[in-house]
């Protein structure tokens, strides 16, 4: 509301999994943080949550800056800030993603990401049920 996004929620019904519910807060927590940060003009924001075989898939996506493909692979690395000129004088501390991926890591899930630049970036965790 602060930020004045439309934030657009998809969540299928019957989902659970074991989880520590803290950790995954913040997990997200430093997802859609990064979102509302780097989507300084187009503000929208998707966050699903559905199930696939055996698996609970959780999707957070923006229609924001984007990152560089060259960086892509970078972005979970302890205080790595993506180089771009569009992104100078957000702060951050280059630690959240870092954060985000151990935390689902520690929950025997995988974290992911697509982007393109100018269109959003989109990140998936898939967790096991």
């Amino acid at each position: 509301e602060i930020n004045k996004f439309n934030v657009s929620i998809e969540i299928e019904d019957g989902i659970f999994a074991v989880v520590d519910p803290e950790a995954i807060k913040q997990a997200l927590s430093n997802l859609i943080g990064n979102a509302i940060k780097y989507s300084p003009v187009s503000k929208n924001l998707y966050i699903g949550l559905k199930k696939q075989t055996g698996k609970v898939i959780i999707e957070v996506e923006d229609t924001g800056l984007g990152i560089p493909k060259d960086q892509v692979n970078l972005i979970f690395d302890k205080f790595y800030r993506v180089s771009d000129s569009d992104n100078q004088g957000i702060s951050g501390t280059g630690l959240g993603l870092t954060v985000s991926k151990d935390i689902v890591e520690a929950h025997g899930g995988v974290i992911s990401v697509k982007s393109k630049m100018n269109k959003g970036t989109t990140f998936t965790i898939e967790l096991n049920k």
